[in-house]
């Protein structure tokens, strides 16, 4: 049987904003004459700027009040000022949620839920969060476009950028409990939502959306169930859980989906992956991660090579039509969900177990 490779990359540049986009020449309209940004807004202020001037003379966009905005909202809402205080910290921030033609949806975090998150992070204030940080997870909680809870399903890109080493748009996971209440990535609850402010969507939650890892998404996807209890089966003789939130290391990950464990058990003949012999499911399990790069779909044309954790073994990628394969040495797997992007790396879920 083939060893695994324990090697881990050193540590990446975490909240770099060198990785953020140059601001780019507008056309002068009457909302830029509104609004001067700040030479300082880091990017995603910058492309909400952006929206704001192509959306904001749309007059098929619905508008509730245009005379109320987000930031608004937010000075009328006590119980709300630590998110408020956050967005006067981000250059330019303040002044694009105080446009009511803004067609946005924003997680806003309680005062409660900000203090948690101070005191999980080893910080006095909100003061002392450096600004990289800040960016990286205010920007976290906002969506494109105004989305009410029923519509918010499975994935969706929020404004916030992965680490330099990453890149690429962060998801959030979401699984609407009812039309007001859902799930965002596994733990944190929409407390009231669908709060329609201007031309935008308010939706209060009770715990900061920190950036996701591969690790989070696998957990709070169900789909990825038997994929997670295949990674905690006792005497694996790795942690594979912790070696995919290991600090520095970046990932891309195939990631099986149920239905594809259900008929690996089924071929093999057992009830459970647990069964699998545990050097073997070790094997199999390091097969479908590549550490070191994150791969986005767009990247994988017919005959790229990826490494894999399995010393030795290597996939392959092929395009067939529109279908993105996985080829293995003994399997081949489709990508049924691509570019599931955290800030760790990314997830391609596909419908195989590949096996070297």
């Amino acid at each position: 049987m083939k060893k695994l490779s324990y090697l881990f990359i050193g540590l990446f540049a975490l909240f770099t904003v060198a990785c953020e986009q140059d601001n780019t020449d507008l056309k002068e309209t009457e909302l830029q004459a509104q609004i001067q940004l700040p030479k300082d807004a880091p990017a995603f202020v910058v492309e909400l700027y952006d929206y704001l001037l192509e959306q904001g003379a749309d007059q098929a966009v619905e508008v509730r009040n245009e005379n109320q905005s987000v930031y608004e909202y937010l000075t009328f809402k006590p119980e709300l000022s630590s998110f408020k205080a956050a967005v006067d910290r981000i250059p330019g921030l303040r002044l694009i949620l105080s446009n009511g033609l803004l067609p946005v949806t924003v997680f806003v975090p309680t005062n409660e839920a900000f203090a948690t998150f101070l005191a999980e992070n080893g910080l006095a204030s909100l003061d002392d969060v450096p600004q990289a940080l800040l960016n990286q997870v205010i920007s976290n909680h906002i969506l494109l476009g105004a989305i009410d809870v029923e519509w918010l399903k499975m994935y969706q890109k929020t404004l916030a950028y992965a680490d330099c080493d990453v890149r690429g748009r962060l998801n959030i996971y979401s699984e609407m409990i009812d039309p007001r209440n859902a799930i965002i990535n596994g733990d944190v609850n929409i407390v009231r939502g669908n709060l329609f402010v201007g031309r935008s969507f308010v939706h209060v939650v009770d715990k900061v959306i920190e950036p996701s890892t591969v690790v989070d998404f696998a957990t709070s996807d169900p789909r990825f169930s038997t994929l997670v209890e295949a990674l905690t089966c006792p005497n694996l003789g790795i942690d594979f859980l912790g070696a995919l939130t290991t600090e520095g290391n970046v990932f891309t990950i195939f990631a099986p989906t149920n239905d594809a464990f259900d008929k690996l058990a089924a071929e093999l003949g057992v009830s459970s992956v647990c069964d699998i012999p545990a050097e073997t499911l070790t094997q199999v399990l390091a097969y479908h991660v590549k550490l070191g790069a994150s791969v986005a779909s767009i990247r994988l044309s017919s005959g790229v090579e990826l490494t894999t954790l399995l010393e030795g073994e290597t996939l392959v990628s092929e395009v067939d039509g529109t279908d993105l394969n996985i080829v293995g040495n003994n399997s081949t797997g489709t990508v049924v969900i691509p570019n599931v992007q955290a800030n760790n790396g990314v997830i391609h879920a596909i419908d195989m177990v590949l096996l070297p």
